[in-house]
């Protein structure tokens, strides 16, 4: 008799699903493409040590030699004709050496393209930027309320010889140049503010813009920045970026400072402990402080200084503020004179001009005269 082959139920359960995962493996494989899928990892270390790392490929692809460096010690090293140099960096403390090197390189054909980075100031007639001054070149503060938020009116749009498209560049509006000197061959900008200017010196040519970051990593592709750059370089071999000056470390300027500091810390100890050993016998009462309103306060203070001098240091206080609020609110108020002044703050409050000659006068010195300037000065603040 033949011996029959039994089969457990889990046997067929397992080759159930065998055979329910292979079919599945079989039509998955038949059905679906395989399908590359690129993950952004983020920067490369380069990219995120170098601002100017696609501005430098940019040129490199174009057939130009193009680094950066991050010191003025690069300067030590002999500038060819027709090279490009960008500096982004502060000029303040560059040394005669150097300046007088870029000066010689700049006659002989040399193009420099400078970031303006610091403010004019009109009290010392210096930026202390010896490059600019000796230009003439200015910069100023944009005021915010004079900013335009209209992409078209923002953009800066020029045309170059050798190209026949417009460009257009999105500047940063917080500053503005000025030329002072009117030897710059060219000035561009937008509708409210000129923000690079070109001016020739012997057979060079100096570029000053008031924003490099239109060449970063991050935006050098957007609008025009690219074509820009290339066009400002025009027939230039080798460029050069030169950015962030070298700084002392974190931890060299800790190491000088630490001595101080522990010995201020012991001197400090020493004195609070030498103080408190004066106290001696038994401590007097505190007498009770007498309260009093602080509009008490308020209107004594103003009474003593009003007779002081007739009100003479309050108004004058007031119009240092108002005049402050002025300078933000009209372009190059400090350089006015005042009956320019009285005609610009008349436009913009829409006050009359003989109201306004109160302020530009030399005060009577009457109480009546003092209350109609102070009325009018709090009139043209809530105005502004």
């Amino acid at each position: 008799m033949a011996k029959r082959i039994s089969i457990s139920p889990a046997t067929w359960v397992i080759c159930a699903f065998a055979l329910i995962i292979g079919g599945y493996s079989y039509w998955f494989y038949s059905n679906f493409d395989r399908v590359i899928n690129e993950v952004d990892l983020g920067a490369i270390k380069e990219v995120k040590a170098n601002p100017f790392f696609a501005a430098q490929k940019l040129l490199q692809n174009s057939g130009r030699t193009a680094k950066t460096e991050r010191n003025f010690s690069v300067l030590d090293n002999e500038l060819q004709q027709q090279d490009t140099l960008i500096i982004e960096s502060t000029r303040v403390g560059l040394a005669e050496s150097k300046r007088l090197k870029i000066n010689d390189w700049l006659k002989e054909g040399g193009h420099l393209i400078l970031l303006a980075t610091e403010i004019y100031d009109n009290d010392l007639g210096t930026s202390r930027d010896v490059l600019l001054d000796e230009l003439g070149i200015r910069l100023y503060e944009n005021p915010v309320d004079s900013w335009s938020y209209d992409e078209d009116e923002r953009l800066t749009k020029v045309t170059f010889e050798d190209f026949g498209d417009e460009t257009s560049i999105d500047f940063d509006q917080n500053f503005y140049l000025q030329d002072s000197s009117g030897d710059s061959t060219f000035i561009g900008g937008n509708d409210y503010s000129d923000l690079f200017a070109q001016f020739k010196l012997g057979e060079g040519m100096i570029t000053v813009v008031t924003d490099m970051d239109i060449w970063k990593n991050y935006s050098i592709d957007d609008y025009d920045h690219a074509m820009f750059l290339y066009q400002l370089i025009g027939t230039g071999e080798a460029v050069l970026f030169l950015y962030n000056t070298a700084q002392p470390s974190l931890w060299s300027i800790m190491r000088e400072l630490i001595p101080m500091v522990i010995i201020s810390f012991f001197i400090f100890i020493f004195l609070a402990l030498f103080s408190a050993s004066w106290r001696k016998g038994t401590p007097k009462a505190d007498e009770r402080p007498v309260q009093r309103e602080i509009m008490q306060h308020l209107v004594a203070a103003g009474e003593f200084t009003y007779r002081n001098d007739s009100g003479e240091t309050l108004l004058q206080s007031m119009m240092d503020s108002l005049e402050t609020r002025l300078r933000r609110s009209i372009h190059q108020y400090s350089g006015l004179s005042d009956s320019q002044k009285i005609n610009k703050v008349s436009q913009l409050v829409n006050i009359k001009k003989k109201q306004l000659e109160l302020l530009w006068q030399i005060p009577e010195h009457t109480q009546e005269d003092f209350l109609l300037r102070v009325v009018l000065i709090q009139k043209i603040k809530r105005l502004l």
